[in-house]
């Protein structure tokens, strides 16, 4: 048997050629024909390798060019030359253990243990289910929310340092940074501020060596000790001690946040970085903490934890705040809360919590407060603002009282704040209300509502008109329009091209009640067209809802010029009404979408501040003494005509409202 033909022999692939190709000759002269066809698929063999080729190579590229974007390391700090010269003993245990570190009672004798550090244990009790939660004080915490959180806890009491590494330790803050790491290091486990709440478990992170979480995104502030996890003498705990040898009590954060920031990225195999959102989002600044403490706009979906922020928001936000506002004021952070202060019991308001995109209603109404008292709220402070539209957008009143008619705010650190859906446009939006000032009373620059984004405010502000009007009358106001911009992170300035100065037309006249709509309209696609056709179905009678929803409506030729009419008689892009009539409007009014395009709250009597934060003491220089009543917002510009439906009284007529209202009250 040759050996072509031996069972050992490897065969040779077929080729994918055959040899009767549509370009072999018939009289069998084929090789011409099949280096031709072979020269082709070596060309597009070539041209295929060659695109993959360029393909890997921008890959690798980018990748390159990504990875040279990134910030140098710093190796220019001292900390880090002392980080580097220990060498830090290996630790022994192969995993975190379960046990909750807190820290109390360091500033002085019989401190409280408040309702937010009740909630803290509370929350990693239930949360974590620990083996153990240490609180570790100096002076024992009193009260009755301790002798609550008491059974919980195994109680360790520490020295009172004043000093590490001969640097001086004075503020309690930095004795507590050092507390905390030495609690670690000698038991590890996991340590929580008294103000950071657990919502998720965190057993997935336990056979991490040492763990932290980033503050800002990307680590813009550094790493926060408000939360850290660590096993027994772990190496970068280690290395992180050792740095407190350059202490400086004057760099409040340095040593707590940015330090370990900048720390990190020369030990990554020491310590595992939790993104931004996991315990320190929102954030402490303005926005994050309206977006806790007052909308009712975040889900905290990502987090594991969060961090309330007590010392910017003590002040303000969460003065006067107790179980009961807990439990009756909806906020992105009350709701999440709650269920730690029900022990399981269902919510009495079930619903009150959803997060909406856009108001459920055909008529686009996104929420109707009467402002009328209920003895069925909570006297709370801050106190809820019941909605009457069935999308339950309850808002707050802060150091605000009811009247006979309304909420009366003091024209201090008062205001209404209503959130509204999440994606609610800034740019097709009607708010209407009703208000009333003492007669006579002349405040300038009160605000009476302001509209925002997180970027761009409309303020509805008094403005005097003494020039305008008879002298008779005693420093009249009216309401201006002005609109303010956040320029960079900081500065909210306002603008004077935008400004839209009242009309003769005084406010301030009488002691009544009068209504006032203002309407927002430069997003060239009005959404009057859905609204039509919403209203087309619901007026369908003997059909089945389902099945009308599912068809498309074909519009009557009356109904769409009907819709085009509404379209048409919304003017200006701006304009502010009172009692039906336009008292200022501008009709080039825009605010370019990069300054936002969703509304992120409505106020009213007062706004949050522009050049400080709500650590500061309010600002009531722009705050408005003034009752309010029947608020109610839409997700889109109203008609005149619907405007003049709203405002059953004129100029004409306004005296006779007060007998009007006396008439109400007899009936």
């Amino acid at each position: 048997m040759s050996s072509s033909s031996s069972p050992f022999t490897p065969r040779r692939p077929s080729s994918r050629l055959p040899f009767h190709h549509p370009y072999t000759k018939s009289n069998g002269s084929s090789s011409h024909s099949l280096k031709r066809y072979l020269t082709k698929r070596y060309i597009l063999r070539f041209l295929l390798g060659f695109f993959c080729f360029y393909f890997f190579y921008q890959q690798w590229f980018t990748l390159g060019s990504n990875a040279s974007l990134k910030k140098p390391l710093d190796t220019t700090f001292p900390e880090l030359a002392i980080a580097k010269n220990i060498k830090p003993t290996p630790t022994t245990a192969e995993r975190i253990p379960k046990i909750i570190h807190f820290i109390h009672g360091l500033r002085g004798p019989e401190p409280t243990l408040d309702l937010a550090h009740y909630i803290a244990i509370k929350a990693a009790h239930d949360v974590i289910q620990p083996e153990k939660i240490y609180l570790h004080y100096h002076y024992e915490p009193t009260g009755d929310l301790f002798e609550k959180a008491k059974p919980m806890l195994t109680m360790r009491k520490v020295p009172l340092l004043d000093q590490i590494f001969g640097q001086p330790l004075s503020h309690f803050a930095h004795r507590a940074d050092v507390v905390r790491l030495e609690a670690l290091r000698d038991f590890g486990g996991i340590y929580f501020d008294l103000d950071l709440f657990a919502l998720k478990p965190i057993d997935h992170l336990l056979d991490q060596e040492f763990v932290m979480g980033e503050e800002g995104k990307d680590s813009s502030v550094g790493l926060c000790n408000a939360m850290m996890m660590s096993r027994p003498n772990s190496r970068f705990l280690q290395r992180y001690y050792a740095s407190y040898a350059t202490f400086d009590m004057s760099q409040w954060n340095y040593h707590s946040v940015i330090l370990p920031g900048k720390l990190a990225p020369h030990f990554p195999d020491e310590v595992t970085i939790l993104g931004y959102k996991a315990f320190f989002w929102p954030l402490w600044d303005t926005v994050g903490l309206r977006t806790a403490y007052l909308e009712k706009s975040y889900d905290y979906q990502e987090n594991l934890g969060t961090h309330i922020w007590e010392s910017p928001a003590k002040k303000h936000l969460m003065q006067d705040v107790t179980e009961e506002t807990i439990l009756n004021v909806d906020t992105s952070l009350y709701c999440k809360i709650r269920p730690f202060l029900l022990d399981g019991k269902m919510d009495p308001r079930p619903g009150a919590c959803r997060i909406l995109e856009h108001t459920e209603r055909s008529d686009k109404l996104v929420g109707h407060w009467p402002l009328e008292k209920n003895e069925l709220i909570p006297k709370t402070n801050p106190m809820r603002a019941d909605d009457v539209s069935g999308n339950q957008i309850s808002g707050l009143i802060r150091n605000g009282h009811y009247d006979n008619h309304g909420v009366r705010l003091t024209g201090e650190d008062s205001y209404i704040f209503l959130g509204v859906p999440t994606n609610t446009s800034f740019h097709s939006l009607t708010v209407s209300w009703w208000m009333k000032l003492d007669n006579n009373y002349d405040k300038e620059n009160g605000t009476a509502v302001v509209v925002q984004t997180d970027r761009a405010k409309i303020y509805v502000r008094t403005e005097a008109i003494s020039k305008l009007v008879p002298s008779s009358m005693t420093e009249p106001i009216s309401l201006d329009l002005t609109t303010v911009i956040l320029e960079d992170d900081w500065s909210w300035r306002d603008q004077p091209d935008m400004m839209v100065h009242a009309n003769p037309f005084p406010i301030n006249h009488d002691n009544n009640y009068h209504q006032f709509v203002l309407v927002l309209d430069t997003d060239p696609k009005t959404p009057l067209q859905p609204w039509l056709e919403e209203r087309h179905q619901n007026s369908q009678k003997g059909n089945d809802q389902q099945q009308n929803n599912k068809k498309k409506i074909k519009m009557d030729p009356s109904e769409l010029e009907e819709g085009q009419e509404l379209k048409d008689s919304i003017h200006p892009e701006l304009a502010l009404y009172m009692d039906g009539h336009v008292i200022a409007s501008s009709s080039n009014w825009k605010i370019p979408k990069a300054y936002g395009s969703f509304v992120h709250g409505v106020w009213f009597g007062s706004s949050e501040p522009e050049h400080s934060n709500y650590q500061d003491p309010w600002d009531t220089t722009t705050s408005l003494k003034a009752s309010f009543r029947d608020i109610q917002i839409w997700e889109r510009p109203l008609s005149f005509q619907e405007i003049q439906q709203l405002a059953p009284i004129s100029f004409a007529n306004a005296p006779q409202q007060q007998e009007e209202m006396k008439q109400k009250e007899g009936g």
